[in-house]
């Protein structure tokens, strides 16, 4: 049967503040002295359970359909309320969440009881939102026992004239634009392009692990981190797309305050929720969109886990081609410099990143190449005459290297056994020698010209004959033929 006085039903209201209401509106006083006249319980209506639904419908002569909009529905690990899921921390437990100014709105806009006109907003029930979508202001929360959070319209009756007074010291307060985010996937409206594609429960959490990191950070001036939660904080980055989010992540990194690149650790507690999840087809968008952001401002190396293992190196830093290529970090940074790939800096060797396929085409070839350490360990020449003829041009050196003093020159090993090709001799026996002189030895006491002595060989002015089976130190040269080079 309908009861003798009824409310009217707002779309946004949830079905507890209702039967709360009708309560107050005839005469009870309160939501549990009414239902004890009846079989039906607070939580079943909070709920939208089948009776109380329609033991509701016919004491307001709402449709059932109407009703059950912003039903709760509850969960081991999350719960619904209308088209929205949402994990358990953002449930509102037992606490009154309002905003004052709309509660003195109801009040005394109403025609009607004005004790009975407030009412609770769906997305009030949301803990994650602190901010009224109309007013601005902060919303308040008041601690309750089980029974009495249930009954909105008892509080407010009994609490009027605080309800006043706060409604008149409302100041403005940031997360406006999360609240309207909120009822529209509570009311299953679309209204953003990347967030919408994400399941509602991971789209809020993405943005509170997110602003965890804005946070972190202190991405954001103190006066924005003092007034804002961090799903706020998040949501604001968040809410414009996967390209904010990376121009986010990139302009830390890009900050002379962060002293280290350390994946493991930037992205706080984001970074470990995506990887626990990471199986659930619900993640798999933003799993593989922090993995790709990650593997584009990290030197992550192929099959090193940040939430998938990576696939592709895209970053190298000094420390990272150090240990890939063999080469001192001194050494590796020299020649990025040299190379231009990077400028100098002042910053620690494991900041200064750099494509990773420049750093294949420069130590790649470098890696095949003759250090002058190597030659001097073949041929058995001073250093300083091996350096002497890279410099000089005679033995080519790799592109990138050797491009100022102190840094590693690398020789292009392909040209440097062509060169033992031609400098090569035929085998002859010892009674054969008597009027010769080690090559080496020439080359030396030819006021360390090796380079003259190399060409006369290499264009057949100088013949060159080989004894025993060692390679450079057994070349011989002919002494008449060595002085007519004079």
């Amino acid at each position: 049967m309908q009861l003798p006085v009824t409310v009217p039903f707002h779309d946004d209201e949830t079905p507890l503040s209702l039967a709360s209401r009708l309560a107050i509106a005839n005469g009870y006083r309160s939501l549990a002295e009414f239902l004890s006249c009846t079989d039906v319980r607070a939580a079943a209506i909070r709920q939208c359970e089948e009776g109380a639904i329609e033991q509701l419908s016919t004491w307001s002569g709402i449709p059932k359909s109407r009703l059950v909009r912003h039903q709760i529905l509850g969960g081991t690990g999350s719960w619904r309320l209308g088209d929205a899921t949402l994990t358990k921390k953002m449930r509102p437990g037992n606490r009154h969440r309002f905003c004052p100014q709309c509660v003195m709105d109801d009040y005394s806009q109403t025609a009607g009881r004005p004790n009975a006109a407030p009412y609770v907003r769906a997305y009030w029930c949301v803990r994650l939102v602190n901010t009224c979508e109309v007013h601005e202001c902060p919303l308040t929360e008041v601690e309750a026992s089980k029974t009495d959070a249930s009954d909105f319209s008892s509080f407010v009756v009994s609490n009027l004239a605080q309800l006043r007074k706060e409604a008149e010291s409302t100041t403005n307060a940031a997360g406006a634009d999360l609240a309207r985010y909120v009822i529209a996937r509570i009311r299953g409206d679309l209204s953003n392009i990347f967030l919408d594609g994400l399941e509602s429960m991971v789209a809020f959490e993405l943005c509170d692990r997110l602003g965890e990191v804005v946070r972190r950070h202190k991405a954001a001036p103190q006066e924005v981190l003092d007034a804002n939660n961090d799903v706020t904080l998040g949501f604001n980055i968040a809410s414009q797309g996967p390209r904010a989010i990376e121009d986010f992540v990139t302009s830390i990194l890009a900050s002379t305050k962060l002293s280290t690149r350390d994946f493991r650790t930037f992205f706080g507690s984001l970074r470990s929720w995506l990887a626990l999840h990471r199986s659930e087809p619900n993640f798999g968008e933003v799993a593989e969109l922090f993995q790709s952001i990650a593997e584009r401002s990290f030197p992550l190396g192929v099959d090193e886990v940040f939430i998938f293992p990576t696939k592709k190196r895209v970053l190298h830093s000094i420390t990272t081609a150090s240990s890939q290529w063999g080469l001192t970090e001194k050494i590796v940074r020299t020649m990025l410099e040299d190379a231009g790939v990077i400028e100098r800096s002042d910053l620690p060797h494991n900041n200064v990143l750099f494509d990773a396929a420049s750093a294949n085409a420069i130590f790649g070839k470098q890696q095949t190449g003759m250090s002058i350490r190597d030659i001097h360990r073949e041929w058995r020449l001073p250093q300083s005459q091996i350096r002497a003829l890279v410099l000089n041009g005679f033995l080519p050196k790799v592109e990138g290297s050797g491009g100022r003093a102190g840094s590693r020159i690398v020789v292009n090993r392909e040209v440097f056994e062509d060169l033992k090709r031609k400098i090569d001799g035929d085998v002859v026996a010892a009674s054969e020698l008597t009027d010769h002189v080690p090559l080496r030895e020439a080359a030396t006491n030819r006021n360390g010209n090796l380079e003259a002595i190399l060409q006369a060989v290499v264009t057949g002015e100088l013949k060159v004959v080989r004894y025993g089976g060692s390679y450079f130190t057994n070349l011989w040269v002919s002494r008449s033929d060595l002085a007519r080079l004079h």
